[in-house]
């Protein structure tokens, strides 16, 4: 099977596994965010590798349309896309793919974010041209997206995940869509309560209420109230975020427990604290280890060492005096242990896999 993908030579940074033509056969989608031309000799960067059933697989990139512009459409030409998710995002049953794309301010002539919509034989179309998830002409840098239904409404939903464009200063907002079950997709961060700041205040920053600097998001239920969390990993020392889902009478909102369940910044030398592999193990719970004893006892997580709460500090700018800069701090010192506080307590007692 190795060989046969060998054969086809892709190339990329990320693959999603997904029965994508609905015949029993895991597919591969094998990605890296750059051009994609088909012609003879072309640049290549994302493959939708069709599982054959008998050890094989073949390129249905081109073939399926998933790939397809919306803007001069060329069939030896498709986009790009930083990130992409596969679920049913209409409810008819079969895979459809979310691709998030890179834009700049303003632009109005290139290709945007798009849902492809999948016929239910593995053909793709494009989703609504008046889809809010497009997102026209604002700025984006995506790196990562997941899929959550976070109302419990039966409809999937997407967050999404944000780095800093190039040349800027700063990482930008990241995003929660709601899922209409058409295709359509309508921001709802500001409303989850999700808003986070500009890098123009320190003490902001590390209390991970600034911007994250975010390469990679998940969503799981990890305090079994049965709502999910949404979390992201940050860049280098900037904060990773969590946020707990939080039920009321007029919808879900989010609580940014970032700190105070120490997922902000992680002292931890092992896997056996670390929320995003516990998510995969609520996701994989037959996972080999899940439930492993080890010396007699329950593997279960410790309690979290609490770092430095200030890993950035502001530094005078040498010739200028309109305001501080951002800057990475020296390691963080422990300051002891104590347990995590607030709604995720009951992560103590999850088990981590191994």
């Amino acid at each position: 099977m190795l060989a046969a993908v060998h054969s086809i030579y892709p190339q990329g940074a990320r693959m999603n596994v997904v029965d994508y033509d609905s015949d029993g056969w895991a597919d591969l989608l094998v990605h890296g965010g750059g051009v994609n031309q088909f012609q003879a000799g072309g640049s290549r960067d994302t493959w939708l590798l069709r599982n054959t059933g008998n050890g094989n697989f073949e390129d249905a990139t081109q073939s399926s349309g998933l790939l397809q512009r919306r803007l001069k459409p060329s069939p030896q030409q498709g986009v790009s896309a930083a990130a992409f998710c596969a679920g049913d995002l209409d409810n008819d049953g079969d895979v459809d793919f979310f691709l998030a794309r890179s834009m700049a301010a303003g632009a109005t002539d290139t290709e945007s974010n798009e849902v492809l919509l999948n016929d239910g034989k593995g053909q793709f179309v494009l989703g609504p041209a008046d889809n809010p998830a497009r997102a026209m002409g604002e700025v984006a840098v995506p790196t990562s997206a997941a899929l959550v239904d976070f109302d419990r409404d039966g409809i999937l939903d997407v967050w999404v995940v944000h780095n800093m464009p190039g040349g800027a200063q700063q990482p930008l907002q990241d995003r929660l869509l709601r899922g209409d079950g058409s295709g359509r997709f309508t921001d709802v961060t500001k409303a989850a309560g999700l808003a986070t700041v500009p890098w123009t205040n320190v003490k902001a920053l590390n209390n991970a209420k600034g911007h994250s600097w975010a390469w990679a998001a998940t969503a799981c239920d990890l305090n079994n109230d049965g709502y999910d969390e949404l979390l992201n990993a940050s860049y280098g020392r900037v904060p990773n975020h969590l946020w707990r889902a939080e039920p009321g009478a007029n919808g879900v909102v989010y609580i940014n427990e970032s700190v105070d369940s120490s997922y902000a910044y992680d002292a931890g030398v092992d896997w056996s604290d670390n929320l995003s592999a516990q998510c995969h193990c609520k996701d994989v719970p037959t996972e080999r280890g899940v439930h492993q004893r080890i010396g007699g006892f329950e593997l279960r997580v410790r309690c979290w060492r609490r770092l430095e709460r200030q890993p950035l500090r502001t530094v005078p700018l040498q010739g200028r005096t309109h305001g501080p800069r951002l800057q990475q701090g020296t390691e963080p010192r422990p300051r002891g242990v104590r347990a995590a506080q607030g709604g995720l307590r009951t992560l103590l007692s999850l088990e981590p896999c191994l």
